[in-house]
């Protein structure tokens, strides 16, 4: 049996939003990094098993994870299908998305950080200044707008840029 794919979409749309959550924890108040997915759990494996096949269907990454619950061991094991990759919650937005309007403000929310521009600096620009001109972490700083030495330090820690002082000793090592 061929199932429709207004069929499946409307499927996820209401299983998504009855059994499922997003969860989006930005930068910031002591969390240095960002938390993005959403999961639902149940513990009909063939129900979670069917949104997978859905999923699939969409080209919507995600996993599953069973899970016995501690509380009580008589209960019924559960699993979770998670979706976590930035690509495939845009993937999920785009095809499915929610209805409950919390949920759709938290997706939007999450659908904003990931949309972000991944930087404001151009690491080419500030490898030239370095290697090129000879500048200084502060001098670079001032030409980019960045404070202080650190703010800059910090990029090329980031980006893996090596710096002249690491490669002076390196060479006195090999002489």
């Amino acid at each position: 049996m061929k199932i429709n794919e207004d069929f499946m979409r409307g499927w996820l749309v209401g299983f998504f939003d009855g059994e499922g959550t997003i969860f989006h924890r930005g930068a910031g108040r002591g969390k240095k990094s960002v938390a993005t997915h959403i999961s639902a759990t149940n513990t009909d494996k063939e129900l979670i098993k069917t949104c997978s096949t859905y999923l699939n269907h969409f080209g919507i990454y995600h996993i599953i994870s069973p899970r016995k619950r501690l509380q009580n061991p008589t209960w019924k094991p559960i699993e979770t299908i998670m979706i976590y990759r930035g690509e495939d919650v845009l993937k999920f937005h785009k095809h499915i998305g929610f209805i409950s309007p919390n949920k759709v403000e938290k997706l939007l929310k999450a659908i904003d950080w990931i949309n972000r521009p991944k930087t404001k600096y151009d690491i080419a620009e500030i490898k030239r200044l370095y290697w090129e001109e000879g500048l200084s972490y502060r001098s670079i700083g001032e030409r980019i707008g960045i404070k202080g030495r650190t703010g800059v330090k910090t990029l090329f820690d980031r980006w893996q840029i090596p710096r002249r002082d690491r490669l002076v000793a390196l060479k006195n090592h090999y002489k």
